[in-house]
């Protein structure tokens, strides 16, 4: 049996001299160990226990990323980037996210997100894509499709429109444990490797 190809990953860069990381989250425990593990990779790490306090902070803005808890107190994740749009300040943000929250992260029109938990490598890919981008090739589009039944594509759809598991198994009829298994074999086909890269590579291919 031939050896199974490995799953697509970002390109390694090195961060040294990388753009400064506004990170908000208000888990003490989480954002020290965050920022601890950023720093130690080589950014220049500002931590932020709220939204709030980030934005009125004089920082220059213009450069770097934001990586940002969904669950904020005062202000979500998906409220502090509707608030960046409003004030015009153009800098990527990434989200941390549960898996109960994936939904309505997705429903929001966002796919620049990690579900916790994950480390330092995830951030750093995820770095690298929210300042580069992330570009698919046709073929590789062909070829993280082509390979789901019919059942997998209606529930990428499905996925990628923000249902839940709950949600996709009442619109089809089928157990939440039936789903959770396609799911499964969705992200071994495509390759993704979370929920957020599945998106990014269904927007694409769909144009």
């Amino acid at each position: 049996m031939a050896a199974k190809p490995a799953k697509r990953t970002a390109k390694q860069k090195s961060s040294k001299n990388g753009p400064p990381i506004f990170l908000i989250h208000d888990d003490d425990g989480q954002r020290k160990k965050i920022a601890a593990d950023l720093t130690n990779a080589g950014f220049n790490v500002h931590s932020y226990f709220t939204a709030r306090e980030f934005l009125l902070d004089r920082v220059e803005k213009s450069a770097g990323v934001v990586i940002a808890g969904y669950r904020l107190r005062e202000m979500n994740g998906v409220e502090l980037i509707e608030q960046l749009t409003s004030d015009r300040i153009k800098i990527p943000v990434i989200l941390i996210t549960g898996h109960a929250d994936v939904p309505t992260v997705v429903k929001a029109g966002i796919s620049n997100f990690i579900v916790n938990p994950t480390d330092v490598d995830r951030f750093v890919d995820a770095i690298n894509l929210a300042i580069e981008g992330e570009d698919f090739t046709d073929a590789e589009l062909h070829e993280a499709f082509k390979r789901l039944t019919q059942r997998e594509l209606e529930i990428v759809e499905a996925i990628c429109a923000g249902q839940s598991s709950r949600e996709v198994s009442q619109h089809l009829g089928i157990s939440t444990k039936t789903v959770e298994a396609h799911r499964a074999r969705i992200m071994d086909k495509t390759r993704a490797n979370d929920v957020g890269e599945l998106v990014r590579i269904h927007r694409a291919w769909k144009g």
